[in-house]
């Protein structure tokens, strides 16, 4: 029987990420390629020389590593490579922030490699203490991201003695490795995420639901990803603006968390200006691909354009595009013709920059997703493990305190107590609202003192207290605050006692729409305005707007609002 050969390695390891056959493939024996030599050998995709260029390369000059990383990226699933990064971790090729692209490429392909082995190098890098430059605080949060996705992963179970075997060359891999069922195939990922969301870790659900939308694209599961996000701790909790500079170092730390903080991120995403906002587009660039970031963009793709940027800011737009048309998530497809398509449904407006932006970079994946069928569940188990995942998504909501908490204040709409009760609740988690109810209590019973007057505009004033509704409605003004009463009173008619009620609607997208109806506020608003035909066109029934919200509201012609009937 003649030896295995890499490619018949592989294809056992592929089959199973068994750790015992990766450990067999790093030990095939390699010969470095010279450095002049390096990009021409890449480029005959060979697997049997990928030892040899990973071996190079450390030695490869600092700048062209980002390009390098791509081109290992053509190679496939890889144990060899991994196998390098777990030394690079430790004694990394390069330091320096302008090569960074390096490792954001070489970590994507750790995680999509799913060797576990790489965990063992990650918890020991990270016990190092971190040097001072830019570099290694950026590092850091990417080796325990990584970490904490990679441990999620179950490697499979070949037999032992048919390695030895295999590694003396004395059978072949596909007649001896006995391979378990593969840990993450077809609907097992979503099994997990179903279990974890049951005993209440949101964050590994989320990330088991996302890992398997990356290979699928399937819309319905990209929509539970949203739905369980809404059950993060941090969601709508606002990041502190402040300056320029507070605000880049509270997303920074936002940043480094991870997934688990990725609705506080996009939220934030223009928190101090559009310059920042560029260089946080760059960064979520960096990050593997995730539904909700692409349902950011695409609302904020749907507001007008005077409430995000500038049109003519090139960079931001086309960093916006270009990181939409990446991320592949089909659902931003409609919002963004509707953003920017006419009625044909052509991409035609070219007077603004961003438009022409859009339709160079926009018009042709709106309209692949327009002509393509929309993506499905592979099996029935795995479709019948998806319907399990969404009745468990649906529970967890159900029992959200930030939901049963609403509801109560909405069953006693007069009765303070589960006002501050909601308030305490709010407050232990480090909302700002929180300590906003407290003060329109006092408000609203006329024992505030001149200090919490004062006090409550200054929360009313730096926003973000209402999550989405900030972005749907026209909320009070964000000028200069003149005297607090006056302040106050404009909130006491769109939100009273810090809760809002009856809101005028602005500009918004359904994306906008669909973020404000799930949030769990919104059984606290009787009202919305939508008197301007010219956003909302006409509101006869049906009406996507009315479809969102339910049979709970209904449009009243004559006063052009939304009213709920309770």
């Amino acid at each position: 029987m003649s030896a295995p050969t890499v490619v018949d390695l592989l294809e056992a390891w592929r089959a199973s990420r068994a750790v015992e056959l990766a450990d067999a493939i790093d030990r095939i024996a390699v010969t470095p390629v010279p450095v002049a030599d390096w990009a021409k050998v890449a480029a005959t995709k060979d697997p049997d020389v990928l030892g040899g260029l990973l071996a190079t390369v450390p030695e490869l000059a600092a700048s062209f590593l980002p390009t390098a990383a791509s081109v290992l990226g053509t190679f496939g699933d890889d144990p060899r490579i991994t196998g390098a990064m777990r030394a690079w971790i430790l004694d990394p090729p390069t330091t320096s922030s302008s090569t960074y692209p390096f490792w954001t490429k070489m970590f994507e392909l750790a995680v999509r490699t799913r060797d576990v082995r790489l965990v063992a190098a990650c918890t020991k890098r990270l016990k190092l203490p971190q040097k001072n430059s830019q570099f290694w605080p950026k590092f850091y949060a990417v080796l325990e991201r990584t970490k904490v996705a990679l441990a999620a992963t179950t490697p499979g179970v070949v037999d032992a003695k048919a390695i030895a075997k295999l590694a003396k060359g004395k059978r072949a891999p596909a007649k001896v490795v006995a391979i378990a069922p593969r840990a993450r195939s077809t609907q097992l990922l979503l099994v997990q995420a179903r279990e974890h969301l049951v005993a209440g870790r949101i964050a590994p659900a989320i990330d088991a639901m996302v890992e398997r939308w990356r290979e699928l694209r399937v819309p319905a599961l990209a929509d539970l990803v949203d739905r369980a996000s809404t059950l993060l701790p941090h969601y709508d909790l606002p990041l502190p603006a402040g300056t320029a500079k507070q605000a880049e170092a509270a997303w920074d730390a936002a940043f480094a968390d991870g997934a688990a903080r990725m609705p506080q991120l996009l939220t934030g995403v223009l928190v101090g200006g559009v310059k920042l906002a560029e260089l946080r587009l760059a960064r979520l660039a960096s990050l593997p691909a995730d539904p909700r970031i692409a349902q950011r963009l695409a609302e904020l793709a749907g507001l007008a354009h005077y409430r995000v940027a500038s049109p003519v800011r090139t960079q931001f737009w086309k960093a916006m595009f270009e990181l939409l048309v990446a991320t592949g998530d089909t659902r931003s497809a409609e919002p963004l013709r509707l953003a920017f398509a006419n009625a044909a449904g052509d991409f035609a407006g070219t007077y603004y920059n961003h438009h022409r932006q859009a339709k160079r970079l926009l018009a042709p994946f709106v309209t692949a997703v327009a002509a393509a069928t929309d993506p499905v569940y592979p099996t029935t188990p795995e479709l019948a493990a998806a319907a399990s995942l969404a009745s468990a998504v649906d529970a967890a909501i159900a029992k959200d305190p930030a939901r049963t908490l609403v509801a109560a204040i909405v069953a006693a709409p007069d009765d303070p107590a589960p006002r501050l009760v909601y308030a305490d609740w709010l407050s232990d988690r480090g909302h700002p609202r929180g300590e906003a109810i407290v003060l329109a209590e006092a408000h609203h019973a006329n024992t505030a003192t001149p200090a919490q007057r004062d006090r409550l505009a200054d929360l009313y004033h730096g926003g973000q207290l209402f999550g989405p509704f900030e972005e749907l409605c026209a909320m009070p003004s964000r000028g200069p605050r003149q005297e607090p009463t006056i302040h106050l009173d404009d909130y006491t008619n769109s939100c009273p006692r810090a809760l809002p009620k009856a809101l005028a609607l602005i500009e918004a997208g359904l994306v906008t729409w669909q973020r404000a109806v799930e949030h769990p506020l919104m059984p606290l608003v009787d009202t919305l305005d939508a008197k301007n035909p010219a956003i909302y066109g006409d509101l006869g029934d049906p009406h996507p707007i009315l479809a969102l919200l339910g049979p709970a509201f209904r449009y009243i012609e004559a006063s052009g609002t939304f009213t709920r009937s309770r």
